[in-house]
């Protein structure tokens, strides 16, 4: 019975930008943030069950929606940056309903698509990169599973998104709708050796506040 009140005191969001939300939108005072967690060992574990591409290559991954992802702007993206003539390969890691639109607007042999994968660690662990291009997100876990397994990330600037990148840091935050910057970002990834170096360095301890150990204090503190 305490449980329960104590539950109901309180309105958990997962994010910032949702906490900010739900205030504004509904005037609550009682909310409070959460994050997700990760397990740090157990992503680490399957991150070296397998190995990803031969190739070089950059990464998304995750539902193939286009009208929230917006995948398309990617692909215009890495169609327009140095990556092709560097051999560094597009991979998109995914089911949905747009795969087949997307499979046509990719129309390169440098952009490869593979099914969606119980384990995507592996492909996480030996990209270059992970990118997010969505028009909005809650906490995309796409982000903070990448950072995890220390691989640094590239994204647009959407909710959500910009409590996790620390621009310059562990990746790279641009314009969103802009496939230019977003290309840009690209180029900077792979030509800027130093700029990479720093992003990698810091990914994994960059999401450390986020570990299972950390969220669950707040939730003890909490309940």
């Amino acid at each position: 019975l305490e449980f329960r009140r104590v539950l109901f005191r309180s309105i958990v969001g997962v994010s910032e930008e949702i906490t900010r939300e739900i205030k504004e939108q509904y005037k609550f005072k009682n909310v409070i943030t959460v994050k997700n967690p990760l397990d740090f060992k157990q992503n680490s574990i399957m991150a070296h069950e397998a190995k990803g591409l031969k190739e070089e290559y950059i990464l998304f991954f995750g539902r193939l929606e286009e009208k929230i992802k917006n995948i398309s702007l990617l692909i215009e993206a890495y169609k327009i940056s140095k990556l092709p003539k560097r051999n560094i390969k597009l991979l998109i890691l995914g089911d949905g309903q747009d795969l087949k639109m997307l499979k046509s607007k990719a129309g390169i042999d440098a952009i490869v698509f593979k099914p969606f994968n119980n384990n995507p660690f592996p492909y996480i662990r030996h990209a270059k990169f992970s990118c997010l291009t969505s028009r909005f997100e809650g906490f995309p876990r796409v982000l903070i599973e990448s950072l995890s397994v220390k691989t640094p990330v590239l994204s647009v600037d959407c909710p959500g998104a910009r409590e996790i990148v620390k621009n310059e840091h562990n990746g790279l935050l641009v314009e969103n709708y802009n496939k230019n910057a977003l290309a840009d970002g690209m180029n900077r990834l792979i030509f800027d050796k130093e700029l990479y170096t720093k992003c990698k360095q810091n990914a994994q301890s960059s999401v450390s506040e986020l570990s299972i150990h950390e969220i669950a204090k707040k939730w003890d503190s909490l309940l």
